[in-house]
């Protein structure tokens, strides 16, 4: 009888706070952090949750230059192995220059926004996203992150 009574007397509060996280993802979900570069013959999208990940979006074609002109230099259906992909800006625009791309990132907020990003760009028949690590050594280790944010890099 105790459990009906405060079941009874908690359900406006119930129904309150999921109105307001409703309320909430609908807000974000139409704020939708999404970053269109201009490439040549066409665009590619970059979701952004921070400025870091506007950063690396934004600088895409001024921070390498040579990794974007070695991209530039592959034939249309090349293959690239993205190792450390972070969230995925060189792996989306080789995929959107016609290139099938392996990308290989072990952080999950990385691997989480390279997924988001793959799918904006509706690239998921050319590029492959795998959240593992790649080395040089059979073995398993440890990934040391310095910062638990989307777009940081591993140390």
């Amino acid at each position: 009888m105790k459990q009906k009574l405060f079941d009874m007397a908690i359900a406006p509060l119930t129904w309150m706070f999921r109105k307001a996280n409703a309320a909430n993802v609908r807000f974000l979900q139409s704020a939708n952090p999404v970053f269109t570069i201009p490439v040549d013959g066409g665009s590619v999208r970059f979701f952004c949750p921070n400025d870091l990940t506007f950063w690396r979006a934004r600088t895409l074609l001024t921070k390498e230059p040579d990794t974007i002109s070695w991209i530039d230099s592959f034939a249309k259906d090349d293959v690239l192995y993205d190792i450390g992909a972070n969230v995925g800006i060189y792996s989306v625009y080789a995929a959107v220059r016609g290139l099938k791309v392996f990308a290989f990132e072990p952080e999950s907020q990385n691997y989480a926004v390279l997924n988001r990003n793959i799918y904006l760009n509706k690239i998921q028949d050319r590029v492959i996203a795998y959240n593992v690590a790649i080395s040089d050594v059979k073995d398993t280790g440890y990934l040391n992150i310095r910062q638990l944010t989307a777009g940081a890099c591993a140390e």
